[in-house]
């Protein structure tokens, strides 16, 4: 897992598909851009807890070359477990 920082926090980032995501201190998800400096965005989310996981699921849409695309992430803390697409 890749670590970059913007000079305010560290985020661990996890790459799916050519993005890269992480878990802010508050525990939202964001997308991280790395070019031409660390840009940190926070996605809103449809966020749920899973007590069987002990997770929380974020649900959101991800708009690449017009193509909109539903990923659902699983966290831990601030780690990501799990990056799943939605066709």
């Amino acid at each position: 897992m890749a670590r970059y920082t913007d000079g305010e926090d560290w985020y661990d980032c996890a790459q799916f598909e050519g993005m890269l995501f992480t878990v802010t201190a508050n525990g939202s998800v964001a997308e991280v851009d790395l070019h031409p400096t660390v840009k940190v965005t926070v996605l809103e989310t449809e966020s749920y807890y899973d007590p069987r996981r002990d997770t929380m699921e974020h649900i959101f849409d991800v708009y690449r070359d017009g193509i909109v695309i539903v990923v659902k992430i699983s966290v831990f803390g601030r780690e990501i477990k799990e990056i799943i697409r939605f066709c």
